[in-house]
């Protein structure tokens, strides 16, 4: 589960990053060490750093709906039963 959750966590960044928020910054207002995330280890983060870290690039695009943009580019009919 850890490597889904830094999966999840660089790409919600990567993503965030390109709508001109600065990751190193949503990571400290997060409470969340960058530089783990950068050097591939392991991550342990709470529930709540995770919500923050949404709530943060959230604000910091200017975006509201941050989380259905970043998702609408998934192809969920892969994942269909």
């Amino acid at each position: 589960m850890q490597d889904f959750q830094q999966q999840l966590l660089r790409a919600l960044l990567a993503y965030a990053a390109q709508r001109g928020a600065d990751p190193r910054r949503l990571c400290a207002l997060s409470n969340i060490d960058a530089r783990i995330l950068q050097q591939g280890h392991a991550v342990n983060v709470t529930p709540a750093q995770v919500n923050g870290l949404w709530k943060n690039a959230a604000h910091a695009t200017a975006d509201h709906l941050f989380g259905l943009h970043f998702g609408k580019p998934c192809s969920w009919r892969r994942w269909a039963w």
